[in-house]
């Protein structure tokens, strides 16, 4: 299956997030001067944009590839945990986090796995902000299993084993090496995401008896802002499973949207029709 086919295909499939949900607030502004009663630089804002951010961003960036979303996280007036980041330009400045940690045990009290019939994807974007408990992880990703809906993992921290039944998991270099370095980053399936350098593929083949690794170098033009750039990996990675796509199409898919997203300013997704545009080009390039 043809990239552009896996992309087409994403439209009307139906993915499931569980994750720690949060605004991502951007505060721009100038400082052309320093405070009289301390050495530190007066920010003056002139405007804000708040946007969706850890799991709200993967849900927000699964929509925008045309699939329906179900969230596991109560919607409605539970304080949500924000990252503040103040821009001057390009440049953050400064970044203040209010840190709201949610309990999900009512998601153990229900019938869980009833979120995933008639699903096409499970999603898990840990920010490690509590709803991603060692139990609810377990239970999701082993029912997942049970009724063969691929499941992309975005962790957090080294407590790994949470993550067993996942189809991949997709940390960044640092998670990554954290958890080699506790002796628990042997998941035979892991997509490390690598910012402006890509990303790289590993997997066990089973067959042959060895490791495999596949690198996606970087297709950022210009790199901006590399915040959000993880949660569109998954997103991304997670979309392509849905549609039937293999590890190395997904990730191939992953990369370019993260290559697009990180010539923006603050946390943002890849539009549909970017997407399908890169996705072309690089069938069309193949073809020569």
């Amino acid at each position: 299956m043809s990239l552009p086919e896996i992309v087409e295909r994403m439209k009307g499939l139906r993915a499931v997030v569980l994750g720690d949900p949060m605004y991502d607030v951007y505060h721009f502004g100038h400082v052309d001067r320093l405070a009289p009663e301390a050495p530190v630089p007066v920010f003056v804002q002139e405007y804000e944009s708040i946007r969706p951010g850890g799991a709200e961003n993967v849900q927000a960036q699964l929509e925008e590839l045309g699939l329906g979303t179900k969230a596991l996280w109560k919607q409605g007036n539970e304080l949500m945990t924000a990252k503040h980041r103040y821009m001057v330009g390009t440049h953050q400045l400064l970044r203040v986090d209010q840190d709201h940690h949610r309990d999900p045990s009512y998601l153990l009290e229900e019938n869980s796995y009833t979120h995933l019939h008639g699903a096409n994807v499970f999603v898990i974007s840990d920010y490690a902000k509590g709803m991603c408990t060692e139990n609810i992880c377990t239970w999701l990703l082993d029912g997942a299993l049970v009724h063969g809906v691929p499941s992309v993992v975005d962790p957090k921290g080294t407590d790994w084993g949470k993550y067993e039944a996942a189809t991949v998991l997709c940390p960044n270099q640092r998670e990554y090496d954290a958890a080699q370095a506790a002796g628990v980053g042997g998941h035979r399936k892991v997509l490390i995401k690598q910012g402006s350098a890509g990303s790289t593929l590993i997997r066990y083949d089973v067959v042959n008896n060895l490791w495999v690794r596949d690198t996606f170098p970087a297709k950022a033009k210009h790199v901006y802002d590399v915040t959000g750039a993880g949660d569109t990996v998954t997103a991304v990675v997670a979309a392509a499973l849905a549609a039937g796509a293999d590890l190395v199409s997904a990730a191939t898919l992953a990369n370019m949207a993260a290559g697009y997203v990180v010539g923006e300013v603050g946390t943002t997704v890849c539009p549909l029709g970017i997407l399908k545009a890169l996705a072309q080009e690089n069938h069309d390039a193949h073809r020569i």
